[in-house]
């Protein structure tokens, strides 16, 4: 297959639809349609944007993504649709702003999720693990505490549980991030509006009733079914923990797309303006795996959410979109050369299954206690490829507990199965770690100009607070 020029002309017109991969009322409704009063409110967003002010923001987040995740992402979407990832064109076409930031924690260089969110949550650093509580012990109002007191509403959504540390972040104050039944309980006594995600192990339906009880949605269609400009809150719980990677997800789980669609289409109306974090969060958890089929294809299901996003603020002219991740990861890189990188990343995008199918199939496998053999197997049926002799060598090693890298980190985890499918997809990775490397990140929309070309990760906070005209944490 011929890779198109990224950026060409010829790639450009033969893009696909922007809305034909969201194939329901809602995505329709949150992209594209308008409420009445629409000449109304595009004089109110155009007297905003010359004020360099926001009513509204959405702030999205793919966690763990480095700059190879993002390349991965745009070659993926070149290679099946004949276009730029979302994210690449919104530079190229949109004239959104575009920073390099900084991501150190109070701590360290390598931040985790916890501490990165809590440098939006409340504009400082604090240590890794805390969720927006300081050094000193001070535990500053969250960003959506102050939307709140100026009456927006709020909403979450995420592909992990809604307690995880990057949607704690922007509500929730805790001393460590494993603190999930105390974030959970905050969640609801702060008055989230809208919550889709996973987490039902902590967002109980006793948990939920203390608050305003809603009726919680379980299933895709339920949320597909949800009808614009309900009162109270939204809430859809599809998963007691995390939800399945995109390449694994069940006919009855939304895709993150849907979730935003669905979010916007509840917030869209709301009187005072809203605040909404959209979360890719197993972007991050493949990074960790070393999983290539897992992240290309979550990164892909995030790209998607941004565009409805995108769409809904272009569309709107009164809504700041900010979209940048909270640490690299793992580094993750094409590194064959032509032809042979394009034919091994050919063969990625035909995989079925995901690593972490793979892992949980083993549990059930007849075979399990002969986990080599187990490994080979459900290698082969998921991920559509055979390991080599001196592979399943490696495999036996490593699995009977001998170090098989020379880096005692790619030891860990999932890395040296990761190592050997890289042999076969052509994407490799450093490790199974954050990184201290700097990240992306871009703005759209009313407020967007202050967005510096180099920042730190704290400034991201500064940007929304002083778009939204909030007060300081």
């Amino acid at each position: 297959m011929k890779t198109p020029h990224r950026g060409s002309s010829a790639s450009r017109a033969g893009r696909l639809p922007r809305r034909d991969f969201l194939l329901t009322g809602l995505g329709a409704a949150a992209a594209g349609a308008l409420p009445a009063g629409v000449r109304t409110r595009r004089a109110r967003a155009a007297d905003l944007a010359g004020a360099g002010r926001a009513r509204n923001l959405i702030f999205l987040v793919p966690d763990g993504m480095s700059a190879g995740t993002l390349t991965l992402d745009d070659l993926h979407r070149h290679m099946l649709d004949g276009r730029p990832s979302r994210w690449i064109e919104l530079f190229s076409e949109h004239g959104a702003r575009r920073a390099l930031m900084e991501t150190a924690s109070l701590d360290g260089h390598v931040t985790d999720s916890a501490a990165a969110a809590s440098a939006w949550g409340i504009g400082q650093r604090v240590y890794n693990g805390s969720v927006n509580t300081t050094s000193d012990g001070r535990e500053p109002a969250p960003l959506f505490v102050r939307a709140a007191r100026r009456g927006m509403a709020q909403g979450l959504v995420t592909t992990t549980r809604l307690t995880d540390a990057t949607p704690a972040g922007f509500v929730a104050n805790a001393l460590r991030r494993s603190f999930e039944p105390q974030i959970a309980q905050q969640i609801v006594e702060r008055g989230v509006d809208v919550l889709l995600g996973g987490g039902g192990r902590y967002l109980t339906d006793e948990v939920l009733g203390e608050g305003v009880a809603p009726r919680v949605m379980r299933t895709r269609d339920e949320l597909l079914g949800m009808k614009g400009g309900q009162a109270g809150r939204v809430v859809g719980i599809f998963a007691e923990d995390h939800m399945n990677y995109e390449i694994d997800r069940r006919a009855d789980e939304p895709s993150l797309a849907e979730m935003t669609a669905a979010a916007l289409t509840a917030l869209q109306d709301r009187p005072d303006g809203f605040i909404l974090h959209i979360e890719g969060a197993r972007v991050d958890h493949a990074a960790h795996a070393n999983d290539a089929v897992g992240l290309v294809h979550d990164m892909r299901a995030f790209d998607d959410a941004l565009s409805v996003a995108a769409d809904f603020c272009l569309e709107r002219g009164d809504t700041l979109l900010i979209a940048a991740t909270d640490h690299a990861n793992a580094n993750p890189g094409l590194a064959s050369y032509a032809p042979d990188g394009t034919l091994q990343f050919e063969r990625l995008l035909k995989a079925e299954h995901s690593l972490a199918w793979v892992l949980r199939e083993l549990g059930a496998h007849p075979r399990r206690l002969e986990t080599t053999d187990a490994l080979v197997e459900l290698i082969a049926r998921g991920l559509k490829i055979t390991l080599r002799d001196e592979e399943i060598r490696t495999l036996d090693r490593w699995v009977s507990g001998e170090s098989v890298d020379p880096y005692d980190r790619r030891n860990r985890r999932t890395s040296p199965i990761g190592s050997l499918i890289s042999n076969h997809f052509g994407v490799a990775f450093t490790g199974p770690d954050h990184t201290s490397d700097h990240v992306e990140a871009l703005a759209l929309g009313p407020g967007a100009e202050r967005l510096a070309p180099f920042i730190g990760i704290e400034k991201l906070h500064d940007l929304a607070v002083e778009s939204l005209g909030l007060e300081p944490a």
